[in-house]
């Protein structure tokens, strides 16, 4: 368990750097991918509810530490974002790959599209929701794509070195087997 929080801490950290100093040189037609985004959804996917919106939490937390806007804005776009993607999961039953997508899509946009106009907003700018929109959808398809493209790396490596069993295994299993009837 506590393997697995420090885990969740590491994977945050990561995001962070990985946005803060990979994605600008990412960009692909003025869209970068949303990194903490990406780890907002593998929280939902891979914690149980409460623990993935306290973590969902401490994400929106640190990204506006080091956002220049206003406190408390990603925080609570993220935990709303990280409530209503677990409620959707509730009632999905999916392979994780395609859940995993589906969810880096829904909550990398919700997330976007909820922070730019949170922040227009509140700074008392004009609002260009088309624009808004755009950015949203375009960072949280390349998000998307760029998570499925790695998932599906780390399932052929995984499988790849996966355990094969050898005749001496399986003779071990079966001596095993009948010394323990």
């Amino acid at each position: 368990m506590m393997m697995n929080h420090l885990a969740t801490a590491c994977l945050i950290y990561i995001s962070l750097v990985l946005q803060s100093c990979v994605a600008s040189d990412l960009e692909f037609q003025s869209f970068r991918p949303w990194f903490p985004g990406i780890v907002l959804a593998v929280f939902v996917v891979i914690h149980e509810d409460v623990a993935g919106v306290v973590w969902a939490g401490i994400l929106g937390l640190a990204v506006d530490g080091l956002a220049a806007e206003r406190l408390g804005v990603h925080l609570v776009v993220t935990t709303l974002t990280a409530v209503s993607l677990l409620m959707t999961r509730q009632e999905t039953r999916s392979n994780r790959t395609v859940l995993l997508g589906g969810f880096v899509f829904a909550g990398t946009s919700i997330w976007k599209l909820a922070s730019m106009t949170t922040h227009a907003i509140l700074a008392g700018r004009d609002m260009n929701f088309q624009e808004y929109l755009t950015f949203a959808f375009g960072d949280g398809l390349y998000s998307t794509m760029m998570t499925v493209a790695v998932a599906l790396f780390i399932r052929m490596v995984w499988q790849a070195l996966g355990r094969r069993e050898t005749s001496t295994s399986i003779a071990l299993k079966n001596r095993w087997a009948m010394l323990a009837r």
